[in-house]
């Protein structure tokens, strides 16, 4: 059976703060596929980097960014890193779960598939309906 696709979760919401939602969903889908959630970035870097690190097999994506970067060139630096961290992760096509659209510019090009927050309860309220979207699934959502 193939492997299900990578799953991207773009977030305003900081991994570490509040087991909210989507750290509850991620988590969920960290069972049986490879997780990323990218947060919103950071200000005050010396240089642009992106702070990586697993928490219940969801890799969490934090980006720094120096002051002096702000709105469509901070977006720009991030997408950068991010697109350069998923190559070398070698996750070319994930999904996209979005629960921040201010984060949607980031995905052109990079995605196949987008879910978008609130708009998706039957995804949020049974995340193996994922499933339902990979090319090897059948109907159901069983695999």
């Amino acid at each position: 059976m193939t492997p299900l696709p990578d799953l991207l979760c773009l977030s305003h919401l900081r991994w570490d703060f509040v087991h909210q939602r989507p750290q509850h969903l991620m988590t969920r889908a960290a069972r049986d596929r490879r997780v990323y959630s990218l947060e919103e970035p950071l200000q005050g870097a010396q240089v642009p980097h992106l702070q990586v690190w697993e928490d219940r097999g969801v890799v969490s994506l934090r980006p720094h960014l120096p002051t002096s970067l702000s709105g469509r060139a901070a977006e720009a630096r991030v997408g950068e890193l991010l697109r350069a961290f998923l190559w070398n992760e070698d996750a070319l096509r994930p999904l996209a779960w979005v629960y921040s659209p201010m984060s949607l510019p980031l995905l052109d090009g990079l995605v196949r598939l987008r879910l978008h927050g609130p708009m998706t309860s039957p995804v949020q309220a049974r995340p193996e309906l994922l499933r339902a979207n990979h090319p090897d699934s059948s109907p159901s959502g069983e695999g």
